[in-house]
């Protein structure tokens, strides 16, 4: 797919009998950027209840996931465009496992002594159960948090206004970042599967209560975090504003290049 080029509008020449043009930057990636605009957001709500090597490993998180996206829009430009649709699922599954990589590289583990309780205290003043509890669960489960908002980017990214797959079958195109977002929770749902059926088969094991019944514990909270942020706030939220509102947009500027060639046209 060939990208479209900063768009420009002709006036006419100048004294000097130059032409005058005006570029309008950023066009090629407007849904990207937008919605990268909205991971920064969340991105920034996370990394002020990280600890300090945390919050350096969460940028750099966020840095590959850009650096992702960028990689699968060029396989997507070198690819036909029959197999387009197959880079979905390992869109998916590369940042699901880059959010295992991130939670390990903040300091966490799958055990109950590495929940850094220290940052239940970022921004209260004294013990609150409510607010401190979440803060504790956003600084335990930022990695998967980015994660999951960022799956829609991977096939957001270097979306035009003119994008025909956009502005043709919006429909069809939000129905393939409902597939993104549902590969990415089917691939935290078999990791926490696998993890319930050798936690059932190590039962009786003498490490159970050490390895994997905690990796049970934290399996599910995973599971759960990632199903309802990457589909209820990454896709049903974000995504489906960034399309209303890219289409509205390059509706409005299909109008304005049509109208003066409407005035030109002469009336029958």
């Amino acid at each position: 797919m060939a990208k479209p080029r900063p768009q420009s509008s002709g006036k006419p020449a100048g004294p000097g009998g130059a032409q005058q043009t005006a570029v309008i930057l950023g066009y090629g990636n407007a849904y990207g950027a937008a919605y990268l605009v909205f991971a920064t957001v969340v991105f920034c709500v996370l990394y002020l209840v990280q600890q300090p090597m945390g919050a350096m490993m969460l940028s750099a998180l966020l840095i590959k996931i850009v650096l992702c996206a960028e990689l699968f829009d060029a396989l997507r430009d070198a690819l036909p465009d029959a197999a387009d649709g197959a880079l979905v699922p390992a869109q998916a599954v590369l940042l699901a496992q880059l959010s295992f990589l991130d939670y390990f590289s903040t300091g966490h583990q799958f055990t109950l002594v590495s929940i850094q309780w220290s940052s239940a205290f970022v921004g209260v003043r004294e013990m609150q159960l409510v607010v401190c509890g979440a803060i504790v669960a956003l600084n335990t489960l930022g990695s998967f948090v980015l994660s999951a908002v960022c799956v829609p980017l991977a096939l957001l990214w270097n979306e035009s206004l003119g994008s025909p797959r956009v502005r043709l079958a919006p429909d069809s195109y939000l129905a393939r970042v409902v597939g993104a977002a549902a590969a990415y929770t089917a691939y935290h749902a078999l990791v926490a599967t696998s993890t319930a059926v050798w936690a059932a088969w190590f039962r009786r094991h003498l490490m159970v209560w050490k390895v994997f019944a905690p990796r049970l514990m934290f399996s599910i909270p995973v599971l759960l975090a990632s199903a309802a942020v990457v589909l209820f706030v990454a896709v049903g939220l974000a995504t489906v504003h960034v399309l209303r509102l890219g289409l509205r947009v390059g509706s409005a500027q299909t109008l304005v290049a049509q109208t003066p060639q409407a005035r030109q046209t002469p009336a029958i």
